[in-house]
């Protein structure tokens, strides 16, 4: 908290801390805070208004990046006008997606709510609320009605674009997966049953999309761990690549490594060197990080392999990261390998 909310009280404070950054008018009226003191909070920037009557703190809202501001709008409009315990209307779609901690392609500027019955239609706040039956679809996080995992999967990939919807597959497969404590090499086949469910389900609601949606799910695959290695399967095969395997087992002198992906006839993995990949890491200790990496590398090439490391902007050409891949299996085939 700066200087300039520090003027708000401890009371106040508090409770924004409560209620994981947000409260509402009525709320900050019990402690005497009413329109004409939240207009000048906000003019002062003591206050931000995330949605009409929701309130939080400018520091809470700055130390957040783009997708965590969005989650935070998300859960203004529940606590505005979702209440707990709702069955007939619940945060949806890439919204929803983001509650599950799922990630989600793209800027997202609406918030997604689906009720029963009725028409699709876009208020002039950014809520933009789809009709259609929650019966057994609904479950809550944090006590925010959303949609279950399955629904919410199901939404996101006949709602919106393939690459999104693929995305939130594969992690809401991943999901499922890790709950069920699923070893890397037994995910290719565990994930069928959940495929199966996910087209099931959607072939007993006979929503709208359905066509698109099937698409998505079938190729979806929840051993891909982010967007970035969701982009590049995509790319691969808008380029002609065969399907490659993910997180396939690399076992070598130093140790069992899983690269990205794996073209097996061709003797090549690629790594995909996303921007958030080594973090963490990165900010503990730099030096040996890029050690292990390295060492990883050189470990996974003594073996035979051809590596190809793609990175975020390379994505953006996937005929660039073709040519790449069928150069690194000529120099693999003289050791034997493809």
């Amino acid at each position: 908290m700066d200087r300039t909310e520090s003027s708000l009280g401890e009371g106040v404070a508090a409770m924004f801390a409560e209620q994981g950054g947000l409260v509402r008018a009525g709320q900050l009226e019990l402690y005497g805070v009413d329109a004409k003191a939240r207009r000048r909070w906000c003019r002062t920037r003591s206050l931000l208004r995330v949605r009409p009557g929701i309130y939080c703190l400018p520091s809470e809202w700055d130390r957040r990046k783009p997708w965590e501001r969005y989650e935070l709008q998300v859960r203004a409009v529940a606590l505005r006008g979702i209440p707990s315990g709702s069955r007939h209307r619940a945060i949806s779609h890439a919204s929803a997606a983001v509650l599950w901690e799922l990630p989600v392609y793209g800027r997202q500027v609406e918030v997604h709510v689906t009720s029963a019955g009725g028409r699709v239609r876009r208020d002039p706040v950014g809520v933009r609320t789809h009709h259609s039956l929650l019966v057994d679809a609904v479950t809550e996080i944090d006590g925010i009605p959303v949609t279950t995992l399955p629904r919410t999967i199901i939404d996101c990939c006949r709602a919106h674009s393939f690459v999104t919807g693929v995305a939130v597959a594969d992690a809401g497969l991943r999901l499922l997966l890790d709950q069920q404590g699923v070893a890397p090499g037994d995910r290719k086949l565990a994930q069928e049953t959940h495929r199966e469910m996910l087209i099931a389900e959607l072939d007993r609601r006979r929503l709208r999309g359905a066509t698109q949606a099937r698409k998505a799910i079938a190729f979806s695959d929840g051993r891909s761990e982010s967007i970035a290695e969701t982009r590049a399967r995509i790319g691969f095969r808008a380029v002609g690549l065969p399907a490659p395997t993910p997180q396939f087992t690399v076992r070598t002198g130093i140790g069992t490594f899983y690269p990205d992906f794996v073209f097996e006839d061709y003797g090549v993995a690629v790594e995909i060197d996303g921007d958030q990949k080594y973090t963490e890491l990165y900010t503990s200790d730099p030096f040996r990080t890029v050690q292990a990496e390295r060492r990883r590398h050189n470990a996974i090439q003594e073996v035979g392999w051809e590596i190809v490391r793609v990175t975020w902007d390379d994505l953006k050409d996937p005929v660039g990261i073709k040519r790449r891949i069928v150069m690194a299996r000529k120099r693999a085939r003289p050791r034997g390998i493809a």
